[in-house]
């Protein structure tokens, strides 16, 4: 695991939010376990020209930046974004060359970033035309998002243009999606823990002890999140009083691996439960959000 050095050297275990999409496929194949632990979140938006224009443009102006929060949440598996294909239609036609010429930016730039920045969006490709409806009260060439939101029965639009709502679609901006971003990030904590929790029950004690012998080996061979996960686990096998009476009984097999990993172990149960009460903050902002903007 790396060492979160963003946040005042903090010793942190550090987690990319894409954890939370191994997290997740994890509890796809054992769906039982999901039953127990709960489900991840995840949203489902339909994206707009206004918010993909402004993603482009914050990438070319932050060249290092590893992702958008939009990417990042996408990644994560928290956030599931579409588009009619309209959308790619409006953005090379009309949004990337007017962007282009209002900014300054090189439009090849602004082109390569949407080539890029497209893969991560689920297309329909049946709504190609932006149509016409006698009942229109806003730009028709909105109504191709109105109709995925209501085809695909989205949580909302991501836009900033209010007329959605006049449309008969849900809006939300990128503040619900800066929530769903804290949501993923303190989630990939939350839930590798009580995946660990929720193993640990059934573990024999002889496995306990074979865990703890193999485990500087586990780890060089494990992916982060499986790192996580494990050293959860044993967080949990210390704090749990029947599987710490258990493990008592083999700390003189165990040496001194317990007595070593102790400190550590005690500040993650603490970091365990921030990371679970943030993850609720975020996902009841969130919730707040979505279900304030009207439709």
């Amino acid at each position: 695991m790396k060492i979160d050095s963003d946040t005042h050297h903090s010793t942190t275990p550090y987690l990319d939010s894409g954890t939370l999409a191994s997290l997740r496929t994890f509890l796809e194949v054992y769906p039982d376990l999901e039953k127990i632990v709960g489900p991840i979140a995840r949203y489902i938006l339909v994206l707009d020209a206004n918010i993909a224009a402004s993603d482009l443009i914050h990438k070319y102006k932050n060249p290092y930046l590893k992702h958008t929060a939009i990417e990042e949440t996408v990644k994560s598996s928290a956030l599931e974004l579409c588009a009619p294909i309209w959308l790619d239609h409006e953005m090379t036609e009309s949004t990337i060359p007017q962007v282009s010429e209002k900014r300054g930016i090189p439009e090849t730039t602004l082109r390569a970033l949407w080539v890029e920045y497209r893969t991560q969006i689920i297309w329909d490709k049946s709504l190609s035309e932006p149509g016409a409806s006698e009942n229109c009260d806003g730009d028709e060439k909105d109504l191709p998002y109105i109709k995925l939101f209501e085809a695909l029965n989205a949580d909302a639009i991501l836009s900033r243009d209010k007329d959605i709502a006049n449309m008969g679609g849900k809006q939300v901006d990128l503040e619900f999606v800066f929530s769903i971003q804290s949501y993923a990030r303190a989630a990939s904590y939350s839930v590798g823990i009580r995946i660990g929790g929720t193993i640990v029950t059934t573990l024999s004690a002889a496995l306990l002890l074979q865990l703890a012998r193999g485990l500087s080996t586990l780890i060089t061979q494990l992916p982060d999140w499986a790192k996580f996960s494990l050293l959860a686990l044993v967080c949990i096998i210390t704090v749990h009083p029947n599987s710490r009476e258990r493990l008592a009984k083999f700390s003189k097999n165990l040496g001194g691996t317990v007595a070593s990993l102790w400190p550590a172990l005690e500040s993650l149960v603490e970091l365990a439960n921030a990371k679970s009460l943030e993850a609720t903050l975020s996902l009841d902002k969130a919730e707040k959000l979505l279900h304030s903007s009207r439709n």
